[in-house]
């Protein structure tokens, strides 16, 4: 088991996230506890929340663990969905969630769908927690292996090379360009160097153990 070392956000304050939002795009913390992301009545301003903070170099392996609660989402394709990325300036992790499916980003910008109707959202919305055990030592055939509430989805390609600023840089986009009022809560995000199950929140509750 690991201990996120990398970064524990409780989502109990937001304000050391910089604020992105586009057009009528809100994200804020509400209810305690939890970020909440709302695009409001903009998609025809293609409107936009975006959280991100700069925390370190992504290590070549790693685990991302996120807790959701997906209130209303649209599609993918209609670029609807929210965005879970973690990236350097030549490789980017992005996990797309929408009513379409779960997908993630590989070479030259395509996606794999680990699956068509894993997520839970709108009328069926439920809290899910998932985790990435992200394995870059190889940029050029890095990989990720996919887990819902503690059950393996698969192995996946997340070699997605790129140029950009921004190292180290952890996002939350939620797009709301063709339907208004896009929605989305999370309840944690933890990431931890390594493979494996994230445990507690400090070394010192993984410690407990031994």
């Amino acid at each position: 088991m690991l201990f996120p070392d990398i970064l524990n956000e409780n989502c109990s304050d937001i304000s050391d996230w910089t604020d992105a939002d586009g057009g009528t795009g809100v994200s804020e913390v509400d209810p305690a506890g939890q970020f909440r992301f709302d695009t409001n009545l903009g998609a025809a301003g293609d409107a936009y929340c975006w959280r991100h903070r700069t925390i370190i170099t992504p290590p070549n392996t790693f685990t991302a663990e996120i807790k959701t609660y997906f209130d209303s989402l649209g599609t993918k394709a209609n670029n609807d969905d929210i965005q879970f990325e973690y990236q350097n300036t030549s490789w980017i992790f992005r996990a797309s969630f929408g009513a379409d499916g779960l997908f993630i980003s590989k070479v030259s910008g395509l996606t794999g769908e680990v699956s068509t109707n894993i997520v839970q959202c709108n009328a069926t919305a439920a809290e899910q927690t998932w985790r990435f055990q992200v394995n870059k030592t190889s940029e050029s055939v890095a990989t990720v292996e996919v887990f819902l509430d503690n059950i393996s989805q698969g192995t996946f390609d997340c070699d997605h090379e790129h140029s950009q600023t921004g190292d180290g840089r952890v996002s939350i986009f939620q797009k709301g360009y063709t339907t208004d009022n896009m929605v989305s809560h999370i309840h944690y995000i933890k990431i931890a160097t390594g493979l494996g199950e994230i445990y507690g929140d400090s070394t010192s509750d993984f410690l407990q153990l031994f």
